[in-house]
């Protein structure tokens, strides 16, 4: 999920607490709100393929965090290893991407 302000106001929005007082009520309840839980969402999927066959295959792969300001932690925890296909972090937290 995303933690841009568009994206906190879609989830308020999804889960708006007014239901409908009777059967015939559409104007406090409305239907479409409920799916703007897919607003805040966002593409952080990261997969590799192989050239040759266009399949997905399993590729070891660095992620290098920015610093933060808050916290004086060695480079070690900035360096995340993983192996694509993966999840990533937020890309506002990402200074680059390697494979290794």
């Amino acid at each position: 999920l995303s933690r841009s302000p568009q994206a906190i106001a879609a989830l308020v929005c999804a889960m708006f607490p007014r239901y409908p007082s009777g059967t015939i009520d559409n104007i406090n309840h409305l239907q479409a709100l409920r799916h703007f839980y897919v607003l805040a969402a966002e593409p952080r999927f990261i997969e590799a393929r192989d050239v040759d066959t266009g399949l997905p295959c399993h590729v070891p792969i660095e992620i290098r965090l920015k610093e933060r300001k808050d916290s004086g932690d060695g480079d070690d925890e900035r360096v995340l290893r993983r192996m694509a296909p993966c999840l990533l972090p937020d890309f506002d937290d990402i200074e680059s991407i390697r494979v290794t």
